[in-house]
């Protein structure tokens, strides 16, 4: 049943006594065809994500979730058959670690991109998790204890997110007479990790990485670990490594004939940036600290220092000096997003909107269709008072965002504006419903319904959608408080949901979470 797996995870330490806001996920794989259907995977992976959602602090930046989606892509298109598109996303975590969930979603902390030493390590653990979720390692696992069903399957998971924030939720499973051998259950997982590094490190060549950096990288790892008091990385405690692994490793990359790989401009640009968002000094400090850092010289990257140095002169609002920067920046490299994005972020601090207007629909005319570049300029005619652009810009965009937080979030605030509270309200469904509130989904869904003047076809689009989401509320109505599984009553749920939105307006609620 369901003992080796939640066994497995309390043995490891995932299930309790991790500090308060911070989490820690194991290796879950994707699931095998003969078990789940493509499209019951990608289900079972949406509830997932949602439960990632509604727990975990992720990094919301649009450059930073841009690249990361794009690097992963990228490996994705070298990894052999897959039914489903992949989703990946970076959790806002110091400490170095990556996971993969059910239905193509990856996970990376923000602390292991920080620490990587080359773009090719990063994209070595990308790889290593990818290569779980093809290879079906989490429904192997699930079928070692008894092909748990998809409900079951989807309960463990919730069990073990709010396991690392509530170790009672963990409890709940063991005490309700979920017992067995662990050990095995350990022992299988290490053979999924060798065969993770196996497929990995061929993925990593045939996308044009070093796949010495992936053995390189848990040398160095294990070798840290050895001076750190506190134990070893979370990387390693979930990826369970031993010298003999390192060593296969090291002989497999070996057989692929060497070649020096540079870094991306795009990843140093994002590192640096990543870094100056977990920077907590105050603007004027980090202004200093990033001008001594281009001074020096002692960089990785000129263009990053530059860039992260801009960035400090924007929030410590020295405008002529950041020009200064950008303009440079756009003589020495060519043009990118990172770069028209803080160009017009600096007119926007400056109080001149339509120039910062101009350069992002200069931007936008190279790069359509970009997710930053889009939210930046929806923002930014919604602020301005140009909802009616906004939203047929959103509207243009939407066929790329549907699993998009942001992107209902602003379709929001833009329909409100035009005072389509109809709208107003679906949007605001979808953006709850992807941080797990579905209750709150539902009452907004109810609440377009019932607004004057909405059309037929509008009216079943919203019924249909509204029928999806109830059904997959009902089954609540028969949980109790407090089952361990995170799960609450209707009436509770709404009660816990709505106190996160104090105010009533649409606006109110679209700006929460």
């Amino acid at each position: 049943m369901l003992a080796c797996f939640v066994a497995t995870l309390s043995q490891r330490g995932l299930c309790a006594e991790i500090p308060q806001g911070s989490i820690t996920l194991p290796d879950m794989g994707s699931t095998a065809a003969s078990a789940l259907s493509p499209a019951e995977e990608r289900k079972l992976g949406d509830a997932f994500m949602r439960n990632i959602r509604q727990n975990v602090k992720l990094v919301d930046d649009p450059l930073v979730e841009d690249y990361i989606s794009s690097l992963g892509n990228l490996l994705v298109g070298f990894a052999g058959y897959h039914p489903f598109d992949f989703s990946f996303f970076m959790v806002d975590d110091a400490r170095i670690n990556a996971f993969a969930g059910p239905g193509g979603y990856i996970g990376v902390n923000s602390g292991l991109m920080l620490n990587s030493e080359s773009e090719s390590e990063l994209a070595s653990v990308l790889s290593h998790e990818l290569a779980h979720v093809t290879q079906h390692h989490l429904i192997r696992s699930f079928e070692a204890a008894n092909k748990l069903s998809v409900p079951t399957a989807a309960a463990v998971i919730a069990a073990i997110i709010l396991g690392a924030r509530n170790p009672q939720a963990a409890e709940a499973l063991l005490a309700a007479g979920i017992a067995g051998n662990a050990q095995s259950q350990l022992s299988f997982s290490r053979q999924h990790e060798q065969e993770a590094d196996r497929i990995g490190i061929e993925t990593l060549f045939q996308a044009g990485f070093d796949p010495r950096s992936m053995p390189a990288f848990f040398e160095r790892l294990q070798q840290a670990s050895r001076f750190v008091e506190s134990g070893a990385p979370e990387f390693l405690s979930t990826h369970p490594v031993t010298l003999s692994r390192i060593a296969d490793s090291r002989n497999r990359a070996e057989q692929f004939q060497f070649k020096q790989v540079a870094d991306s401009v795009e990843y140093q640009l994002m590192r640096a940036r990543l870094q100056y968002l977990a920077d907590t000094q105050k603007p004027e400090q980090r202004a200093k600290f990033y001008a001594r850092n281009l001074a020096s010289g002692k960089f990785r990257s000129e263009l990053a220092a530059r860039y992260a140095y801009a960035l400090a002169l924007i929030d410590n609002n020295d405008h002529a000096a950041a020009r200064s920067q950008i303009v440079e920046l756009l003589r020495l490299d060519k043009e990118r997003v990172p770069y028209f994005m803080a160009q017009a972020q600096i007119e926007i601090h400056a109080g001149n909107p339509k120039q910062a207007t101009e350069i992002l629909q200069h931007a936008l005319q190279l790069y359509p269709h970009d997710t930053p570049l889009t939210l930046q300029m929806s923002e930014l005619l919604i602020n301005s008072g140009s909802a009616q652009l906004a939203h047929a810009l959103l509207l243009n965009q939407g066929r790329f965002e549907s699993d998009n937080p942001a992107y209902y979030q602003l379709l929001a605030r833009a329909a409100e504006r035009l005072n389509d509270q109809r709208e107003a309200h679906e949007a605001l469904a979808e953006y709850h419903y992807l941080f797990g509130r579905t209750a709150l989904a539902v009452e907004h869904l109810q609440t377009a319904l019932r607004q004057p003047n909405t059309s037929f076809y509008m009216k079943s689009r919203v019924e249909a959608r509204l029928k999806i989401l109830q059904d997959e509320l009902r089954p609540q109505l028969q949980n109790k408080p407090g089952d361990g599984f995170g799960n609450q009553p209707v009436n509770q749920a709404r009660g816990n949901e709505r106190s996160r939105n104090e105010s009533p307006g649409v606006t109110a609620a679209a700006n929460s979470n």
